[in-house]
């Protein structure tokens, strides 16, 4: 899913980043998104605009100035993911949630009323 809303995002003529486990995870999505049929990718050369990175590497999410978090539906997986981003966040960085069936203020609940605002 993550790969798909980069590659809408990239489509849109954003920049984008998309992390996972690991590079190799995320450099998969990517591959993954190339090989669906219809292509979603609007020209070949959109690809080229998205970048991959494992959540080793969230100090990149600094410079970001929207993130999509849309890992597994778990509360506490979610949760844990924006814990270890929270304090890789710049000033101004908006944090949404693709998920589907959890409230959104359940996500957000243990993080800080800064991070809580930009959710």
């Amino acid at each position: 899913m993550g790969a798909q809303i980069a590659g809408h995002l990239a489509n849109a003529g954003l920049p984008v980043l998309l992390f996972d486990v690991t590079p190799q995870a995320a450099a998969g999505g990517l591959e993954r998104l190339r090989a669906i049929k219809p292509d979603p990718l609007f020209h070949p050369d959109v690809g080229a605009t998205i970048g991959t990175a494992g959540f080793d590497e969230l100090t990149a999410a600094s410079a970001a100035d929207w993130i999509i978090e849309a890992v597994v539906e778990d509360l506490a997986v979610k949760q844990a993911l924006l814990a270890r981003l929270e304090p890789n966040l710049g000033p101004d960085t908006i944090v949404s949630s693709n998920t589907s069936g959890i409230p959104l203020a359940s996500i957000a609940a243990p993080h800080s009323n800064a991070f809580a605002r930009r959710f």
